[in-house]
C-alpha cells in the first residue's frame, strides 16, 4: 500500500486539516477544524472529492436562501459563481449557483457538480478537448452505401458529425461511431418503396420502360440495344448500370494498382449484381481475385496471409509499443518478470499507458487494440467514455453505482472454463466476498451475426452463465438494451443483491388475493421484467396493510394449457425488504385453492440462479433455447417483429430479393441487409413441480 499524501495544513472548502487521525477501514483519516469552531474527523478521500467540506454545522437549521456552502465569487474551472439560489421544481438538490464561463456564456449549475469538479465550464472545454484531439478524418471513407464527404459539427458528448453522401444519391448527418461501429450504413433508401414508378428514369445505361412484377422492371440499355429486367435494389443502389456489354470499360481500371497487402494484375470478371472482380498478386507471392467494392473499402487486405500475421502481431506488446500507438505506451509492465519477455506477452497482458489529457493508466493490451481502433483515439477509458464507445461508459456507470453500495472489492477475473479446450473466459466485474459477477454486452461486440468483430456463438452467453454457476458464481448479462431502457431497475436489483435488506418474517402478514390491475402495478415497479400478460392468478403478502410481495400464476406459455397445469410467472418483493418464508406461503396458499397438477416456470439466466425454486420443491428440467433479439440504429427490435410477415410489408423489396437469392433464412438476410445485427441471450432454465405421481 503506497504512503498517504499529507493534506496537514491544506484547506478544503469550511476545513482545515490539522493533524492525521487513527485509518478507519484501511482509509487515511484526518482531524479537521471547521470555520465555525467545531471539529471534525474526515477522510482523505472525502476532502479532495469535495464530499465533505464542513463539519456538522451545515446541517444545522438551514432556512430558505441559507446554504451549506456559500459559494458566490468562487471560482471553479472556468466558472465564475455570480448567485446561489434555490430552485425545488428543477431538481431534489436544491441549491444551485447562476456562474459565468469565461467564454462569456452564463449557466445555471447544481452546487455539489462545481464543489466536486463534475461541471468546469459551459461546455465549451469539452468541445475544446474534442477538437484539439486528432480524431481520425473520415474525409473521403466509405462505409457500405456512405461516403464521408465532410465534417458538419462536433459534439460535446458524441463527438464529430459527418456529412455523408448515400449511393443513392441523397445527404445525411452521421455520427462517426455509427459510421466505424457499422449500425449506419446508408440512408433510408434501404426501405426503397418498390411501388415507386421509375418508368422514363435512367439508372446509368439503363432507360427503364415498364413494371415487370416481383421488384423487378423491364429495362433497356441505351449502350447496345438489349432489353433486361432488373431488380428495383440494382438499379436504386446503382449495383445495375448495364446490361454488360460496358464490362471492359465502364468500371474503373484498377490495374497496377495496390491496396495494403494486394497489387492488381488485371481484370477477372463481373457479376451480375455489378460487382467487378480483379486478379491481385499478394506481398506473400500467393494470387487471389477480390471485388473492388472488396478492395476499397479494405475489407480484404491480402490473400488471407495477413490474418496470421496480425494474430502474432497483436500478440506481441513491442508490435503495439514501435508501430501502432508509439506515443501512448509506456515501457512499464504490471508483472515484473514479463520484462524480459515482452515478445511472449499475449493480448491479455496488462501494460502502461499514457493519456495526455488523463495521465497514465493500466489496460490489457487486447483492450487498448479494442478501444484505441479509430474511435477513443488513444485507448483511455476516460476519453472513451467523451466519444461514446457502447459499453465503456455503462461498464463504468455500472461500478461507480455497485461502489456506492458496498466497499467490496472489485476486480477483473479470467475464471470462466467453458470447457472448450480453450483459455478461460473474463468477468468484467467480479465480487469475490458476495460471489457475484456482472457481465455488461454491448450489441455490437456480442452479436451471432452482423458483429462489429468476431461473431459470437448463439450459446455462448448461456455457457457463460452455466461455466460460472458450476463454480458457484451468480453471473449477471447486461446488455446494452436492457441498461438504456431499464438502469434504475436494474440498479434496485443489484443493490438488492449487495446490500442487507429489512428483513420481516411471513409468518409475520397477511396473505391475500390481490386484484390484477394491483398486482401488474406491483409487478412493474419492482420485478425486472414487468407483469406477465397471462398473469390472471396473483397473491400478495401484506405488512401492517402493506402490500410487500406478490406471486402470479395463469396458464402455460407457448403450449396447449390441459386441467391441473399452471405457471408461476412472476415473484417480486419490494425494494428494501426480504420476506423470510414468502415465496413458500403465497405457493403454498396457491397449492391449497388450486390443487395443481403440474406447475412450470422459468427462471431468466441473465439475472438469475433460480435458487428460489430448489427451495420450492421444483426440478430442473434443463435450458431452453436461448432467445435473440436484433439490435438496429441503437434499439432492441424483438424477433416477433421480425416475423416474414411484417418484413413483407415494411420492406417488401428486400423480402423478395430475399426469395429471389433462394436465402436459408430470409429474416437475417433482410435484417442484415439493413445492417442490423443478431443477438442472442444467456436463455431460460426451466423449473417443473408434479404434484401426480
Amino acid at each position: 500500500m503506497g504512503k498517504a499524501i499529507d493534506l496537514t495544513g491544506q484547506r478544503f472548502s469550511k476545513l482545515v486539516v490539522s493533524t492525521r487521525a487513527d485509518n478507519k477501514g484501511g482509509m487515511a483519516m484526518w482531524n479537521c477544524s471547521c470555520d465555525c469552531g467545531g471539529t471534525t474527523i474526515v477522510s482523505g478521500k472525502d476532502l479532495r472529492n469535495g464530499k465533505k467540506t464542513a463539519c456538522a454545522c451545515e446541517n444545522k437549521n438551514l432556512e430558505k436562501g441559507e446554504f451549506k456552502n456559500n459559494l458566490k465569487g468562487m471560482r471553479f474551472g472556468r466558472l465564475l459563481v455570480k448567485e446561489d439560489y434555490y430552485n425545488d421544481k428543477v431538481t431534489s438538490h436544491h441549491h444551485w449557483c447562476h456562474c459565468v464561463c469565461d467564454c462569456g456564456k452564463e449557466t445555471d449549475v447544481v452546487s455539489t457538480n462545481l464543489t466536486r469538479g463534475v461541471t468546469k465550464s459551459c461546455g465549451c472545454l469539452m468541445r475544446e478537448l474534442i477538437a484539439k484531439r486528432n480524431f481520425k478524418d473520415l474525409t473521403g471513407m466509405r462505409f457500405t452505401k456512405l461516403l464521408v464527404t465532410e465534417l458538419d459539427h462536433i459534439d460535446d458528448k458524441r463527438g464529430a458529425y459527418w456529412i455523408c453522401k448515400c449511393d443513392c444519391g441523397n445527404e445525411i448527418i452521421v455520427p462517426a461511431s455509427g459510421l466505424q461501429e457499422g449500425y449506419i450504413r446508408a440512408c433510408t433508401c434501404t426501405n426503397y418503396n418498390f411501388k415507386t414508378d421509375l418508368t422514363g428514369k435512367h439508372f446509368g445505361y439503363w432507360e427503364v420502360i415498364s413494371y415487370a412484377g416481383n421488384s423487378r422492371w423491364s429495362c433497356k440499355c441505351n449502350n447496345c440495344g438489349n432489353t433486361k429486367e432488373v431488380l428495383t435494389s440494382s438499379l436504386v443502389s446503382g449495383a445495375s448500370k448495364s446490361c454488360g456489354c460496358r464490362t471492359e470499360y465502364a468500371h474503373e481500371d484498377l490495374t497496377g494498382k495496390k491496396f495494403n497487402m494486394l497489387t492488381v494484375d488485371s481484370y477477372s470478371h463481373h457479376s451480375d449484381d455489378g460487382n467487378y472482380y480483379w486478379n491481385c498478386t499478394c506481398d506473400c507471392g500467393n494470387t487471389t481475385v477480390a471485388s473492388t467494392k472488396a478492395l476499397k473499402s479494405g475489407s480484404k487486405k491480402s490473400c488471407t496471409c495477413l490474418h496470421g500475421i496480425k494474430t502474432a502481431e497483436a500478440n506481441s506488446s513491442r508490435f503495439l509499443a514501435d508501430r501502432v500507438y508509439p506515443q501512448w505506451f509506456i515501457d512499464e509492465l504490471y508483472y515484473e518478470e514479463d520484462k524480459n519477455n515482452l515478445d511472449k506477452l499475449t493480448t491479455t497482458s496488462f501494460v502502461w499507458f499514457k493519456c495526455e489529457v488523463h495521465g497514465k493508466y493500466l489496460q490489457r493490451i487486447g483492450d487498448h487494440i479494442r478501444l484505441s481502433d479509430g474511435t477513443a483515439l488513444c485507448g483511455c477509458p476516460q476519453c472513451s467514455n467523451h466519444v461514446g464507445i457502447t459499453g465503456s461508459k455503462a461498464e463504468n456507470e455500472i461500478k461507480e453505482f455497485i461502489e456506492t453500495v458496498t466497499k467490496d472489492n472489485i476486480t477483473k477475473e479470467k475464471i470462466l472454463d467453458l470447457n472448450d479446450g480453450g483459455n478461460k473466459k473474463e468477468i468484467d466485474i467480479y465480487l469475490k466476498e458476495h460471489n457475484l459477477g456482472i457481465e455488461y454486452n454491448g450489441s455490437v461486440y456480442h452479436a451471432t451475426e452482423g458483429a462489429v468483430f468476431d461473431n459470437k456463438s448463439m450459446k455462448y452467453h448461456q455457457q457463460k452463465f452455466l461455466a460460472a454457476k458450476e463454480q458457484g458464481i451468480h453471473l449477471i448479462s447486461i446488455f446494452d438494451v436492457d441498461w438504456n431502457t431499464n438502469a434504475d431497475k436494474i440498479k434496485m436489483y443489484l443493490k438488492s443483491l449487495l446490500v442487507d435488506n429489512k428483513k420481516i418474517f411471513a409468518r409475520k402478514c397477511e396473505i391475500k388475493s390481490v386484484d390484477r390491475k394491483v398486482a401488474n402495478e406491483f409487478t412493474d415497479k419492482y420485478h425486472l421484467q414487468g407483469h406477465a400478460r397471462l398473469s390472471s392468478i396473483n397473491y400478495g403478502l401484506y405488512y401492517n396493510d402493506e402490500l410487500l410481495s406478490v406471486m402470479s400464476f395463469g396458464r402455460l406459455r407457448l403450449q396447449k394449457t390441459e386441467e391441473g397445469q399452471y405457471e408461476l410467472h412472476r415473484y417480486c418483493v419490494k425494494d428494501g425488504y426480504t420476506i423470510v418464508g414468502g415465496a413458500n406461503r403465497l405457493l403454498k396458499a396457491f397449492e391449497r385453492e388450486y390443487n395443481p397438477k403440474y406447475l412450470l416456470s422459468f427462471s431468466d439466466n441473465d439475472y438469475f440462479m433460480g435458487g428460489i425454486y430448489d427451495k420450492l420443491g421444483f426440478t430442473n428440467d434443463g435450458q431452453s433455447t436461448p432467445r435473440y433479439y436484433w439490435f438496429y440504429h441503437n434499439e432492441e427490435i424483438k424477433r416477433e417483429k421480425c416475423q416474414l410477415k411484417h418484413l413483407k410489408e415494411k420492406c417488401p423489396e428486400l423480402l423478395q430479393e430475399a426469395y429471389d437469392n433462394e436465402a436459408s433464412n430470409k429474416e437475417d438476410y433482410v435484417m442484415l441487409k439493413l445492417g442490423a445485427c443478431k443477438v442472442y441471450r444467456s436463455g431460460n432454465t426451466r423449473w417443473v413441480k408434479n404434484y401426480v405421481s
